[in-house]
Parts: structure tokens; sequence; C-alpha cells
């Protein structure tokens, strides 16, 4: 029959199990909260035993860290060491990787900076965790990472050298000499923490094989697989730090995790030579591939500069019914405007990225105020799942989804803000000025350049946050849905404060006299002229330049201030 309770817990339904014992989420009748409960049975109940058992959770009780599981109570009771612990709500590493796939570079780095710092702690306390795994380290709903279960745990004043206490752990995390029935050490978790990297950045370990003994043999012959023979992606300074956490001899590791996450966190000016054992030599890089990348990036810049000016060229065209002879534009034209429309949007780029780096260097200087600060920053860094330092709370789906909903919605409120300023932009004045055209006019030079300042602003953001995200979990096949729409979102807001720009600062035209009526002169051919007349059925008028109708006069207006709420005006 299941247990229901045990002592005064009420056993709610039970969440996880190993060689130890199993975790409960129980009802803790003093707390009054769901907590998790690990039963630890003890069949001999001699104290000496029980003693022996709770002397781990003692040890884990001192520990208060935010990425180390606290410990809220230990007890024996009906022939179990029960310990009482924080219930996370959320999944573990190796749930999400077998979900989504293997992490991106930033993600893994993100999560195992995390995992050095609770096991800094750890040490600090005397205690070794010596079971580090995907499975044990959670990741919670609100993006905290947790390291959990220390019932491998084995403290580093234990001097009692029974073998059995030897072989605890996964052996597939487990460091080479712990093979050869020597004491876990931090040097232990080290290794530990670097086939964590290994395993999230690829999926797989690296040292596999299919029985304890094959694993103790490669271990032996220095025998393991890289992750360069998986991806090509992962920097150079990574593939170090991770060959270094991965040593075969411990005295060769990363003596501390202090020591790893200062290289996991500093880019180092140069790094060590690595062997052949460590690192397979990397043929050198022909001069000639800097060149063809330069080259390459100016191409696609001019590229993207004639585009944005043929796009606005067109958009003119349409506006001012620009059509056969009097559509003129060529290649040398799509890239003077186009060129032209760029400082605008760049200015707001600059001023938004001086901003960031302005907060970003008043978040470094809150990270060296006194320990109750730095820790209020830390609180901080793990609520808010946008904050530079956070892992990102669920996979790339939900991620993509909730940014390209949030792009959206942004949309959407550009439209709802700037509606007549939009509806100006795509309303051709061929069938006549509307009261919509006045604000295009100077006067409300204003509007326009909040509207310019608030999607190039949007338009950088949404750019930073696909390439966050992107370089954090990858790029793979699986879930490019969203990320393909958000990023041709992107392009879409890039774009509209480029294309307009034109239409609002080339609208003053050459005034002319047709008639009786007040025109403008919108383009002139070889032999005929493009007008404008506000008061004419339809707007446009081509006449002939000898025309004895026509007299062009020495004057210039703006054409949208000729429209604020009645064509009259021009007259």
């Amino acid at each position: 029959m299941p247990m229901t309770r045990w002592g005064d817990f009420e056993l709610r339904r039970q969440i996880g199990r190993g060689g130890f014992g199993k975790v409960f989420c129980a009802f803790h009748p003093t707390l009054r909260q769901e907590v998790a409960l690990k039963l630890i049975p003890v069949p001999s109940g001699s104290q000496h035993d029980i003693e022996k058992v709770l002397e781990e959770p003692r040890r884990l009780a001192s520990v208060r860290h935010q990425h180390v599981v606290v410990v809220h109570d230990a007890r024996y009771s009906e022939g179990h060491v029960g310990i009482c612990m924080e219930l996370i709500r959320g999944e573990s590493l190796a749930q999400i990787v077998a979900r989504s796939g293997a992490f991106g570079v930033d993600e893994t780095v993100s999560c195992c900076k995390r995992v050095c710092r609770a096991l800094a702690a750890i040490h600090r306390a005397g205690l070794v965790h010596n079971d580090v795994k995907a499975e044990n380290v959670m990741r919670e709903d609100g993006g905290r990472v947790v390291l959990m279960d220390f019932g491998a745990g084995r403290s580093l004043r234990d001097d009692d050298p029974a073998a059995g206490l030897h072989f605890l752990g996964t052996p597939s995390y487990m460091a080479p000499e712990l093979f050869d029935l020597r004491d876990p050490a931090p040097t232990s978790d080290i290794y530990s923490v670097g086939v964590l990297m290994f395993y999230l950045l690829t999926g797989r370990f690296p040292v596999e094989s299919r029985s304890l003994a094959l694993l103790g043999e490669a271990h032996a012959n220095g025998t393991r697989l890289r992750v360069t023979d998986f991806r090509d992606d992962v920097p150079a300074r990574l593939v170090h730090v991770l060959d270094r956490a991965l040593e075969r001899r411990p005295e060769d590791r990363y003596q501390t995790p202090g020591e790893l996450l200062h290289d996991l966190t500093k880019r180092p000016r140069s790094l060590p030579r690595a062997t052949p054992a460590s690192q397979p030599d990397v043929p050198a890089r022909h001069p000639s591939s800097g060149v063809k990348l330069v080259a390459g990036i100016a191409a696609a810049a001019l590229a993207a500069v004639g585009g944005v000016g043929f796009m606005a060229c067109k958009a003119y065209e349409v506006m001012f019914g620009l059509t056969g002879e009097f559509a003129d534009d060529g290649l040398a034209d799509w890239m003077i405007i186009g060129l032209r429309t760029l400082p605008l949007p760049v200015f707001y780029a600059v001023m938004a990225v001086t901003a960031f780096v302005g907060l970003r260097f008043a978040w470094r200087v809150l990270s060296g105020l006194p320990p109750i600060a730095n820790r209020w920053k830390d609180s901080a860094v793990t609520r808010l799942p946008g904050a530079p330092a956070g892992p990102g709370v669920f996979d790339r789906t939900t991620l993509g989804t909730g940014l390209l909903l949030a792009q959206v919605v942004a949309l959407a409120s550009v439209y709802w803000r700037f509606h007549d300023l939009i509806t100006a932009f795509s309303t051709p004045i061929v069938d006549g000025l509307t009261g919509t055209h006045a604000r295009l006019a100077p006067a409300n030079e204003g509007e326009w350049l909040w509207y310019c300042g608030v999607t190039s602003i949007l338009a950088l953001a949404a750019a930073a946050a696909w390439a966050r995200l992107l370089g954090r979990t990858g790029i793979r096949g699986e879930g490019l849905a969203a990320p393909a729409a958000g990023l041709a979102l992107t392009v879409v807001m890039a774009l509209m404060p480029l294309i307009p720009w034109r239409l609002v600062q080339q609208s003053t035209f050459q005034l002319a006299q047709f008639e009786s009526e007040r025109c403008f002169v919108l383009s002139q051919g070889a032999s005929r002229v493009l007008l404008h007349c506000p008061g004419h059925a339809p707007g446009n008028v081509v006449v002939g330049r000898q025309d004895a109708r026509l007299r062009v006069l020495d004057l210039q207006r703006n054409i949208f201030a000729s429209a604020p709420a009645s064509a009259q005006e021009v007259r």
C-alpha cells in the first residue's frame, strides 16, 4: 500500500526516486505549504546509521544560496530519515534537453555559471556534491537554476574509507579517479560540471560505454569524445575551458568552482597552448578569407542600402503618381536616397545603445556594492527573465512565441498611436489632397520625428532580442517558425522609418500657374510637365512644356502644407 503520511506530513504524490529513497510532494503542517520530502530508509534503525544519514542535511541546512535547494528540516521517524526541502516547480535540464534538444552556447554557459556558484557554497560548507548531473539541476518556472539531490554527497572531513561510498553518483558524470576508488573531492565535482556542459551542448557524454567496466577502461586510456565532433559554433575559448574541466588527472583540472567560474565569466586575453590530447591543431587561416569576409559584408551593406533606396523611390512615385518618363530614378538615385534615409534612424539607434550601455554600467556598479545590495541584485536577476545574466525561462518555441506576440503588440500600438501618419504615407495624392496629408507638412515635423524614433528603437530592440534568443538556444530545424516570423517583422519595423523618408523630406515643389489654377510641378520630362493641381479632377495633369496655358513661377511650396482641411487653400 503506498504511503500517504509520514509523521505529520501529508504525502500528496511521488515526484522522484533513486538508490537512496523516494521524493514526495508533501504538505508541511507548520509551514502550511507544499514541500519536497525525501525519505531515506534506515532499516537497522541504529542511532549510528541515523546520525550518519542526518549529517549531510545538517551541513546543507547551513548553506543559504539562491542556486542551492533550501533544507527546511530533517528528522527520523517510522524507519526513515526525512529531509524536508523547498519544492522547486520547473523542469530538470535533462528534461529540457530531451524535449527541446541541445542548448545554445550562451544558455549553456549561463546555467553552468550558476552551478559553479552553487558548488562553491556547498564546498565552503564542507561538502562534495558527488552527483552533479542534468537530472539534478532544476530550472524553476521563474528562471532560477537550482542544484538539487545531495543524496550522493560526501563530507570533505569524512575519514571513513569504506569503498562502497566511493561509487556513489552517476557513472557517466563520475570523474576518472573515482573508478580507482579514490575519495571524492571538489575536483570530482568540477569534472561533473564539465560533463554537464558537454551534455547541454551536444546531448551526449564525453565518455560513453555499454558497461561500467568499459567506462572505467575508457577513462584509463584517456579516450573521450570532443565537443567539436558535434558542433562547430562553440568558441575556441569555451572549448579550452571545457577540455580543462574534463582533464583526466585531477591536478590538471580547475581546482575550485571559482576558478572555473572565472574562465566562464571573463574572456581571457590569451589561452594556454592546447596539447594534442586536449585540442586538435587548427589549420592556419588563409589571409584572403578575411578580405572575402569584408568584401561580402560590404556587398551586403550596399545591397541593403540600394534596396532601401529602391523602396523609398517607389513609395515616392506611388504617392505622387510618377509613371513613365516621370519615373526616371536609376541605381545611382536609389543608392543616394538609401544613404540619406539612414542618419535619423541611426541617430536614434545610437541614443538607445548609449542608454543601454549606461544602464549596464549602473548594473555593474551595483554588483560592486556591499553584500546586502549584491544579494538584492542577484535576486533581481533571478526574478527577471530578461535580465542580462539570467537564463531563458522556457524552451525556444515558448520564448520565440512570446517575443513574436510582443512584436505584434508593439506594431499594433505603433499603428494605433500613428494611425493618421501611416494613413498619410499610404494615401496617394493623385485623387486629391486630403486633410490626412497635412500630417506630413513641415508644421507637423515633431510627429514624424517621434514616429521615426519609436520605430527605429523598436526595430533595434527586436533585432537584439532575436539575436540573444538564437544565440542562447542555437539554430535548429525545430521551432524555427516563430523566429522566422519574428525576423520578418523586425525587417518591417526597420523599414517603417526608412521608406517614407523621401515623402517627408522631398515634398517641396516649384509652383506653376495652369489656366486659372495654382499647381505644383511634380516632375519634368523632355517635352512634358507633370503637374498636381489640387482643384483639378483628377489632381495630376500632364501638359506640354510649350503649352501657352502653363506659366512656371519662381516660387516653391511644400505640397502637404496646402492640405490642412480643404484644397481650396492652395488657390
